[in-house]
């Protein structure tokens, strides 16, 4: 008798019911959660489990103001939504729903977040109901089949916009303007077109995330006039983006990622940007980019930067020897935590739950011929130097040699001479060096072997000489890292060195060819997406199309993990 009070007694007063994340499995009877009367939030998102059909009853769920049924294996919208008037948060992400967004969407006025990503949804419904939800402040769409015009939902409480993977059209309106308190802007990897709406540069103050890589967005790059700039992340590349980079940027002074590649930028490298203090990766390849990369004034510029591409552009001069010493974060060697680099947002969704938090991760996919070898986290300690594919001259300077912390290192297809430096054996945590197709001469320095992390090493198509080592992580490389030197000799190559004394062959003359590689790290590509609120919103970077390295390679198995559809 006294057990079946108390389960009365919680049937009664049972207001807040969360199973999330717990691998529960089998059929679940929605029934079975009739009876709690009070019942206003009930989240049962990401475990194994499949709902089973409602029951034929006259009874009826409890009006609720928060349901999460994200990768609970649905194939359509639950029928019991329509009831469901007082909802202001709702999360089906991850299930198998596919079609139109249904019109009887509208009953949902009091919507505050509503998350549909992961799903093969088609259509918005006709007529939108967004712009009638006056309370909405998110919105996530990501990963569906949504096609025809992008829409805004142009309300002044909006904060969230998540659309990307889709196949959405058209141009952004500068109705996006009237979301006067937007933080996150994302409609990356569409089919959008035009230019982007100069009035987004009067929302940077509130702006803390811009996503809109991977589409057709044409003209120059709007100017970010607000002094009090909130952007920590920017990312427009793979677009048709020209003229200069805006000097605006200067005042996003919470700018911490940056990738502008793959455009038709053109102008000189930004000097200007080093005053950025927490500015940690740029990303500035495949550009119309020229010039020296200038000296800097002081040794103060760049602080925190430990990710930056400039390759696939056309600098020129020498190495920038003195960032070099500038980079002070690419010195510092911190292993001793498990940190990602990335973001958190804080979101309110109702008065019974207060404030979610949500996570963005910053992560990166190495492609290799084709295979993307993808890193759903980025460890905070990752360092990475791309200046490959420019024309760089003279030689690689020592100072190079003082970013212990750099864990990727690519000089080549550039105009590089002299012989490689003993100092590179500083970098004690290097894992990938590529120099090949440049002009280094003499031989391979017995100081390399120092680098006991090495797991990719490409000397290929310069003109090298001597015989090969063949001692600890040296006897891993094959002959791939050491081709198109004429006066290399020993294993792995078919050439030995002649004499008793393995004397190596003379070295070839300047001007041999240089043709026929795929290089390391030839065709590195970045991206960032924002991936979804279901688990914990992740960004990417992705680095790629071509790193020449093994399934089993140190790199892969120290930062990287094969794909997941979400975060676990």
């Amino acid at each position: 008798m006294a057990q079946s009070q108390a389960q009365f007694l919680i049937s009664v007063t049972l207001q807040t019911l969360t199973f999330t994340r717990n691998n529960l499995n089998g059929n679940l009877q929605f029934g079975m959660f009739y009876r709690l009367k009070r019942l206003q939030s009930l989240i049962l998102s990401l475990n194994e489990f499949s709902l089973l059909p409602e029951p034929n009853t006259n009874e009826s769920l409890p009006m609720l103001m928060s349901l999460g049924l994200a990768s609970c294996n649905l194939s359509e919208f639950p029928d019991f939504l329509q009831r469901q008037n007082n909802l202001t948060f709702l999360d089906l992400s991850y299930n198998n729903i596919s079609g139109q967004i249904p019109k009887w969407f509208s009953i949902f006025v009091y919507m505050r977040f509503l998350n549909l990503s992961g799903n093969s949804l088609t259509r918005f419904p006709q007529p939108s109901v967004f712009p009638d939800w006056k309370q909405l402040l998110g919105l996530d769409l990501w990963s569906n089949q949504l096609h025809g015009p992008f829409r805004v939902v142009p309300l002044a409480t909006m904060q969230f916009y998540f659309f990307s993977e889709n196949r959405l059209s058209g141009t952004i309106s500068s109705m996006i303007c009237n979301a006067s308190n937007i933080r996150v802007l994302d409609p990356a990897k569409n089919n959008l077109s035009g230019v982007i709406p100069q009035c987004l540069s009067n929302l940077s103050s509130t702006l803390t995330m811009l996503s809109l890589y991977d589409n057709n967005f044409k003209g120059g790059i709007p100017e970010f006039q607000s002094s009090t700039c909130s952007l920590r992340m920017i990312d427009l590349s793979s677009n048709q983006l020209e003229g200069p980079l805006p000097r605006t940027l200067a005042n996003c002074r919470e700018l911490a990622f940056l990738n502008i590649g793959n455009n038709m930028i053109e102008d000189t490298f930004p000097t200007w940007m080093g005053l950025l203090a927490n500015l940690r990766i740029l990303i500035l390849r495949s550009n119309r980019l020229y010039g020296p990369i200038m000296e800097p004034q002081n040794d103060s510029v760049f602080p925190m930067l430990q990710i930056v591409d400039l390759s696939h552009n056309t600098f020129e001069g020498f190495l920038p020897s003195k960032y070099f010493h500038c980079w002070k974060a690419m010195r510092a060697l911190n292993i001793s935590g498990l940190s990602y680099l990335g973001e958190s947002i804080t979101m309110p969704v109702t008065w019974l739950q207060g404030l979610i938090i949500e996570d963005y991760d910053y992560s990166m996919a190495i492609i290799n011929k084709g295979m993307a070898l993808n890193y759903a986290k980025i460890l905070e300690y990752l360092m990475v130097i791309d200046l490959s594919s420019n024309n760089f001259t003279g030689e690689i300077p020592k100072s190079i040699g003082s970013l212990e912390g750099l864990h990727l290192l690519n000089l080549s297809h550039n105009l590089l001479i002299g012989h490689i430096p003993p100092a590179l054996n500083g970098l004690t945590n290097l894992e990938a060096l590529d120099l090949s197709h440049n002009n280094f001469s003499g031989e391979t320095p017995q100081q390399l072997m120092e680098l006991t992390s090495l797991a990719v090493f490409d000397v290929s198509y310069n003109q090298l000489s001597g015989s090969i080592p063949r001692v600890k992580q040296f006897n891993t490389f094959d002959s791939s890292s050491y081709k198109g030197n004429a006066g290399l000799c020993g294993e792995p190559l078919s050439k030995k060195c002649a004499g008793p004394d393995n004397v190596a062959p003379p070295a070839p003359a300047a001007g041999d060819d240089h043709e026929g590689s795929n290089t390391l790290f030839d065709n590195f590509d970045w991206k960032i997406i924002l991936m979804g609120f279901a688990r914990g919103l992740v960004i990417g970077v992705v680095l790629g199309q071509g790193i020449n390295i093994g399934g089993d390679n140190l790199f892969v198995r120290k930062f990287g993990r094969r794909y997941r559809g979400r975060r676990a």
